[in-house]
């Protein structure tokens, strides 16, 4: 459960405290020409007099935004994700912003299109999370109204921008890849196959020990609302016994693609 702390920068005075670039925008789009040049600046002055209306954008050079499109990610974050001292949202998509200072390549996690019947109907189609970073991008931060909703971005947790302990690209692909596997997830009759193919794939193609890939499978199982969710827990240390394991093509089979649709997924933890 995240703790409530609404403490935090929330004026254009606040970021610019905090040695921030920030960027005037109306509805969710910048009005100033050259804000992604790395000379670009606001001063204090000039916000007061020209951008009171404004909403706020914070360009991402010293930090990093991971963006949750697809609400089911939320089910993995407390798995994966390392401790976060900075998490925003709004009512209608509360805790859908992470924030830490630091560096790393944007990054896009979204379902290959071959998978459009599966996600064709949700709010933010194929794409499930991103992480943001770069003087070329910018993100909407609390204190300002959304771009597309009558609602303000509010700090659901705030004790400053800290430095993300571990691998954060890794992390966030584990997050990723068990939500599309989540979305994905077999019909009855063919879940036992799925989850063995799952930890198959796992056992061939990642460095992970058996009880890391029992767990994995396992909290995909949950999030699921597999009821028999224990079954699948040992998936990792029955396939690492088995001499023939159940892998890509299987797990194409049943998903209805390609293995390269699969391996596609796959890649996201290497």
């Amino acid at each position: 459960m995240i703790e409530k702390n609404y403490s935090g920068p929330v004026t254009y005075e606040d970021w610019i405290n905090l040695g921030r670039i920030i960027i005037p925008c109306l509805k969710g789009r910048p009005i100033v020409k050259g804000w992604s040049d790395p000379s670009f600046k606001v001063t204090k002055e000039e916000w007061k007099k020209n951008y009171p209306h404004c909403e706020i954008a914070l360009r991402l050079d010293r930090d990093v935004d991971l963006d949750i499109d697809n609400q089911l990610a939320q089910r993995f974050i407390g798995h994966y994700i390392k401790e976060c001292s900075a998490i925003s949202g709004r009512e209608g998509n509360p805790s859908s912003h992470y924030w830490w200072k630091d560096e790393i390549e944007f990054t896009q996690f979204k379902l290959p299109s071959e998978l459009k019947h599966t996600f064709e109907n949700l709010p933010h189609g194929a794409m499930l999370c991103e992480l943001r970073h770069g003087h070329d991008k910018y993100t909407i931060v609390p204190g300002s109204k959304h771009s597309k909703a009558n609602e303000y971005v509010k700090w659901e947790k705030y004790a400053g921008l800290n430095e993300y302990t571990g691998d954060l690209r890794a992390d966030v692909g584990k997050v990723a890849l068990s939500t599309a596997l989540c979305i994905l997830y077999a019909p009855q009759g063919q879940r036992d196959a799925y989850c063995t193919a799952i930890a198959g794939v796992l056992l061939k193609h990642a460095q992970w020990d058996v009880n890391e890939i029992d767990e994995f499978v396992y909290n995909i199982a949950i999030a699921a609302n597999d009821d028999e969710a224990l079954k699948r827990r040992s998936k990792g240390s029955s396939g690492e016994k088995a001499n023939k394991n159940l892998g890509l093509p299987k797990l194409a089979e049943i998903i209805g693609c390609s293995p390269r649709g699969v391996a596609e997924l796959f890649s996201w933890i290497g």
